[in-house]
């Protein structure tokens, strides 16, 4: 992993310290070169340790995704390095079914919180081809739960499929799920499901109908005091058998129109300075992971005895999480950083 290790000297050590370092790349080691020229960090605010997560792309016909492909060649086709080699290999195909589903997919490899003798499989998540919306027909969204359940080994489940329409038949008629995903590394059965297009006057009603079981009008004022610096949010749901669970996500944007995927492409530090201050001042965020948040944000030529290489990083969007059983405590907050490093051709 030779080019991972030359962005070492461009992560900042407030966010990831060289113990978070060495469990990050003790896990990813193994991956091909390609892939940080295109990932993403997830880091932890509120906290003094200085660990990440990490997030890559996984193209089929690209290194990661034949590292995966070859990976799984040998593993128990049920077990997640061989359902995702499989889905790999279909969404290979240009012909396949599949890519009517899936336009992107994306790996998550949980690290800050994991043991560091353990190596869960990373969770898998979808870009769709076509949102998931309420009045969806019904096959797009078996479709789009069955092609997930195959990715990660699950056999997907009649309880699981009735709860995720139940949540998408309780979300407002505008709304839409462009994002989908299950960590199988984890030990709830449950689908990940992002929901965007949200109005903010639809926030309390929409977690009432959802059956989340916390201070709704809370959250709906919270999202509301953010709103100057944080306009636009989608919700983060994870779906078991029995419904949405407890813990829930807010994932904040500092541009209303920003893009879901790539908005860190088009931001900048000044963008995110009061959206840092705002956070410091609630106390979500340490003062000094807010300096390096700042500093993150950057567009730099390197140069080296190839020639030079472009590292662009940014800021995607913060992630607030709210726990119904504990209204009253603050929300943990993370920040999710993207990374570009290539060589002009």
């Amino acid at each position: 992993m030779k080019v991972i290790s030359e962005l070492r000297p461009f992560l900042p050590p407030a966010l990831l310290d060289d113990a978070g370092w060495q469990r990050l790349f003790a896990r990813v080691q193994d991956l091909p070169a390609y892939v940080p020229e295109y990932c993403g960090f997830e880091f932890r605010l509120g906290v003094e340790e200085a660990a990440a997560d990490l997030f890559v792309a996984a193209e089929p016909d690209l290194p990661i995704g034949r590292h995966f492909i070859a990976q799984g060649e040998s593993a128990p086709a049920t077990s997640p390095p061989g359902a995702l080699a499989r889905h790999l290999r279909a969404l290979a195909d240009a012909d396949s079914a599949l890519r009517e589903v899936v336009d992107l997919t994306g790996l998550e490899y949980d690290v800050a919180e994991v043991p560091a003798d353990e190596r869960p499989p990373p969770g898998v998540f979808f870009k769709l081809h076509q949102p998931l919306r309420p009045d969806s027909p019904a096959a797009q969204r078996e479709r789009a739960l069955a092609s997930l359940a195959a990715a990660v080994g699950w056999d997907g489940g009649d309880d699981l499929g009735s709860a995720v329409e139940r949540t998408l038949a309780s979300l407002p008629p505008a709304s839409a799920v462009d994002f989908i995903g299950a960590l199988p590394g984890r030990s709830l059965h449950a689908v990940r499901l992002i929901v965007d297009r949200i109005e903010h006057g639809e926030a309390a009603a929409t977690l009432k109908r959802l059956g989340w079981d916390g201070a709704a009008e809370a959250a709906a004022r919270l999202l509301d005091e953010l709103r100057p610096v944080l306009p636009r949010f989608r919700f983060a749901l994870d779906v078991l058998a029995t419904g949405v669970l407890p813990r829930i996500g807010f994932e904040l944007f500092a541009k209303p129109t920003a893009d879901q995927f790539d908005s860190w492409l088009t931001t900048t530090s000044a963008t995110w300075r009061p959206v840092v201050a705002e956070l410091v001042e609630r106390g979500w965020c340490r003062p000094a992971k807010a300096a390096a948040l700042l500093d993150w944000c950057a567009l730099e030529r390197l140069y080296d005895d190839k020639g030079m290489a472009v590292l662009q990083r940014g800021i995607n969007h913060i992630k607030l999480t709210l726990l119904a059983a504990a209204p009253h405590e603050q929300p943990t907050a993370k920040a999710y950083g993207g990374v570009l490093y290539a060589r002009p051709t």
